[in-house]
């Protein structure tokens, strides 16, 4: 009797023993997985902050780049704007045709505005035939959805839309304006 007694508590033991394996070795496996999910993150985490900074550089030339052109009013105006359009296109998911290259080149290589231009509303008699605006507007291409990481990525990319919208109109509204010049001369 005291041999089953024994034989038992040797089998209660050997099944606790290889119970607390078998929690260990699982216990080792979610260690393992939950450090390279950890590994994983970190590296997205550099990226997004990667992404981030450059966007905020760009964000911060595209500024500069408005302010030199005298399109971008005051920085608070832009930055509700920026809010505003966050959470309008978020809801309605609408696509921008993309001339951001053109314009920027056409930004680039004017290097100024002609300074009459900007005061169209004050004076109807300003000669704008030597503003530098092209003629024809390049082609209107859609792109594709933009995967947006994070919520501030997200602003971002909506203040540079809106940007790009305002330069476009402002093209538009030039290409008018040298179109009526001419028409006139």
């Amino acid at each position: 009797m005291e041999s089953d007694e024994g034989l038992r508590t040797v089998e209660c033991l050997k099944g606790r023993l290889l119970a607390e394996r078998q929690a260990s070795k699982t216990a080792k496996q979610d260690a393992e997985l939950m450090g390279n999910k950890l590994m994983e993150l970190e590296k997205e985490l550099k990226e997004e902050t990667k992404l981030r900074n450059k966007a905020e550089k760009r964000l911060k030339l595209l500024r500069k780049k408005l302010e030199s052109l005298k399109l971008l009013p005051s920085l608070e105006e832009s930055e509700h704007c920026a809010v505003s359009c966050v959470s309008s296109t978020s809801s309605s998911g609408t696509k921008v045709p993309d001339r951001t290259a053109s314009m920027s080149q056409n930004a680039s290589s004017s290097g100024h505005e002609d300074p009459n231009s900007s005061s169209l509303e004050d004076d109807g008699s300003v000669d704008n035939s030597l503003a530098l605006v092209p003629l024809f507007l390049p082609e209107t291409k859609v792109t594709p959805e933009i995967k947006i990481v994070g919520k501030s990525t997200g602003e971002v990319v909506e203040t540079l839309k809106h940007a790009r919208e305002r330069i476009q109109s402002s093209m538009e509204r030039r290409q008018i304006i040298r179109v009526g010049a001419i028409l006139n001369s």
